[in-house]
């Protein structure tokens, strides 16, 4: 039993250390909210932490490490992450040539985009297949209980919840949008940059 609680605690570290690290995610709910409001960077986030459980379920099934054995359907994973996050990065690029207001109001349609494209963010990315793998390995075992199983896929679900909808709170706060008023232009180009060469990285290496 005790073997159980502490592997299950070394995995909520895992995750927690895991979505405090900048990185696409992290870039993706900073832009996203500041760019178009509190609501779209929490909906991000939540596509995010939606593409979260969907990988946390696909490990405890088995799919993910069936995903990691076989180097074509890794392969593809990462072309359409690559293509995506490249993608992304046009997107955001295009965005810092135009005089945009932040607008909190979006229709509803628009915002479920936003959700979209946080979980589409999270299930291109093979870092987060083979990142599954590792933080499963701290908890679950071969003959570990059913409910252990459950305790990671429903509380690392929490924390990705929590944890991104904290940073579209954060981001919405009025210092960093005067911040970002005065620096807009530089800091999406500098995403674009970022997000096009994390692209780039993937399908080099794809």
């Amino acid at each position: 039993m005790n073997e159980y609680i502490i592997g299950l605690l070394l995995t909520y570290v895992a995750v927690l250390l895991a979505l405090l690290t900048p990185g696409p995610n992290l870039m993706g709910i900073l832009t996203t909210t500041l760019e178009r409001g509190r609501a779209a960077g929490t909906l991000f986030g939540v596509g995010i932490a939606m593409g979260s459980l969907t990988w946390s379920i696909l490990t405890v099934v088995g799919l993910t490490h069936f995903i990691a054995s076989y180097d074509y359907v890794l392969w593809l994973i990462k072309l359409l992450g690559g293509a995506y996050l490249i993608y992304i990065g046009y997107k955001v690029f295009k965005a810092s040539s135009e005089q945009e207001q932040i607008n909190e109001s979006l229709p509803a349609k628009k915002l479920s985009e936003f959700f979209v494209s946080g979980y589409l963010l999270m299930m291109t990315n093979p870092k987060s297949a083979f990142g599954w793998l590792a933080i499963a390995s701290l908890s679950i075992y071969k003959d570990s209980p059913t409910w252990v199983a459950a305790s990671v896929i429903g509380g690392t679900f929490i924390l990705s919840f929590i944890t991104h909808s904290s940073f579209a709170l954060v981001f919405s706060c009025s210092g960093f949008l005067k911040v970002y008023n005065r620096c807009r232009r530089p800091l999406l180009k500098a995403s674009s940059l970022i997000y096009c060469l994390l692209g780039v990285k993937l399908l080099m290496f794809s």
